[in-house]
């Protein structure tokens, strides 16, 4: 084990803990911010079959992308999730990632760390 994965190991179960504890908080930041790069991704790519371009490549699909991925942050934050649904796969998810960073710092391999992080 180096100290590169030990370093992991206590940043991933840092981030689980505070995910696991305090994750409704941060869920209700992080779906805003999901939904904006859902929007933004469906209007660029839209654009881009439209016009036939690169990814990105024309000014109307950054503009437009921004705008969509606002409107589908501000619904997203509208909607008001069942809150205990939220804390629910919060807790869920925290505490796997906690089992994931001590395994990595226990020198287990990243392997059974990362298909224990998707169960």
């Amino acid at each position: 084990m180096t100290f590169q994965d030990f370093l992991i190991g206590v940043l991933v179960l840092l981030v689980g803990a505070t995910f696991c504890f305090v994750g409704y908080r941060f869920f209700r930041i992080l779906i805003a911010v999901w939904g904006f790069f859902a929007g933004f991704n469906l209007c660029a790519a839209a654009m881009t079959a439209l016009f036939g371009q690169n990814f990105l490549g024309t000014t109307t699909g950054w503009i437009l992308g921004l705008v969509v991925g606002l409107v589908f942050a501000v619904l997203i934050l509208v909607l008001n999730l069942p809150k205990l649904l939220i804390m629910a796969f919060t807790a869920l998810g925290g505490a796997v990632a906690v089992l994931a960073g001590i395994l990595i710092m226990l020198g287990q391999s990243m392997w059974l760390a990362y298909n224990m992080a998707l169960l």
